[in-house]
């Protein structure tokens, strides 16, 4: 099984220049090294700095690694079957052993809690057993958790708290430090979902997988899955926002298991799809940098709609676009 928490090599604690008293372990005891490490450290940007050293890449040309073979990083919003059709494509296989690997693929997302690159405040307790433990959600990568070790070794909340305390910016895998280290090329995973062919709605698609998310039937919500992570969100905005604020209910809410759909609903805030939210839409979009004027228009109509003016009897009121947005009207 994969895993962010490989063992961290020599070869990479001198490349990257490890400190290695902050070079810990994922098991119990010390000496079990083979359940995998991570490197914890206070430096917020300590990421950032192993990336800027290493053969990172926002894009990479495919075809130059025909018959190669390529490693996936745990934690990544792409499905696997996704990303091997595309390696396919290029006559580039999939390997489970980082090590045989030529190539690799990163979530560049460091937010994302499955993410082999950590960025979450965490504490190691300094214990006899030299056991650390990540707090809150992230409990459940780890081997063990705290209460479980507590559990184990029948020890209380009081006297694990008396034991001294360090608070740390960042935990880093294993698996990811290595990879950094060996100075083949990286590519982020942002790269492929560029590369991978897109869907652009028109009147005609909005209708028909409208339709079809409305039978509720399972063969039809299938072909839909299939469709709804490859739609182009820049083309037709107006007709992507129209299939969202349409079948809001049905695709945040029958596609929870699907990684691809969820990452393309989470990505266009598909949640936040509501007619008295238009106006919140149009400014989270504009400070993105991903509305088109055919997506404003769309929207600001439904904002318009819903402003309401008291008082009508005795004033007269105008409303007007702010400059900022008055781009998206120019022709």
């Amino acid at each position: 099984m994969k895993t962010p928490f490989e063992v961290i090599t020599d070869h990479t604690i001198q490349t990257l220049s490890l400190d290695t008293e902050n070079v810990y372990y994922t098991g119990i005891h010390s000496d079990n090294k083979e359940l995998g490490g991570a490197y914890l450290t206070a430096e917020k940007d300590a990421i950032d700095n192993f990336i800027n050293h290493s053969n990172v890449s926002d894009d990479l040309d495919f075809s130059l690694y025909k018959n190669k073979k390529c490693y996936i990083m745990p934690g990544n919003s792409v499905t696997g079957q996704r990303l091997a059709e595309f390696l396919k494509e290029y006559d580039i296989t999939i390997t489970n052993d980082s090590s045989k690997a030529d190539l690799f693929i990163f979530n560049k997302r460091k937010d994302n809690i499955y993410d082999p690159i950590l960025n979450k405040n965490c504490s190691f307790y300094d214990t006899e057993t030299y056991f650390w433990y990540i707090e809150h959600d992230l409990k459940k990568i780890l081997k063990y958790n705290l209460e479980s070790y507590m559990r184990e070794n029948d020890i209380s909340d009081s006297s694990m708290h008396s034991k001294q305390t360090y608070r740390w910016n960042s935990i880093i895998g294993g698996t990811a430090l290595n990879i950094l280290a060996s100075g083949k090329p990286i590519v982020y995973e942002e790269c492929i979902r560029k590369k991978i062919k897109t869907f652009v709605l028109d009147d005609e698609s909005v209708e028909s997988f409208s339709a079809m998310l409305d039978t509720r039937r399972d063969e039809d919500l299938a072909i839909v899955a299939k469709i709804i992570p490859t739609i182009d969100v820049m083309t037709n905005q107006d007709k992507v926002f129209k299939f969202i604020l349409d079948n809001k209910y049905t695709l945040c809410g029958y596609f929870n298991r699907d990684k691809d759909v969820q990452f393309w609903l989470k990505d266009i805030h598909a949640h936040k799809f509501y007619n008295s939210n238009a106006s919140y839409l149009i400014r989270k979009f504009h400070n993105e940098n991903i509305l088109t004027k055919e997506g404003f228009k769309y929207l600001e109509k439904i904002a318009r709609g819903r402003i309401e003016i008291h008082n009508k009897e005795i004033y007269s009121f105008s409303v007007k676009i702010k400059d900022e947005y008055k781009k998206y009207l120019l022709k």
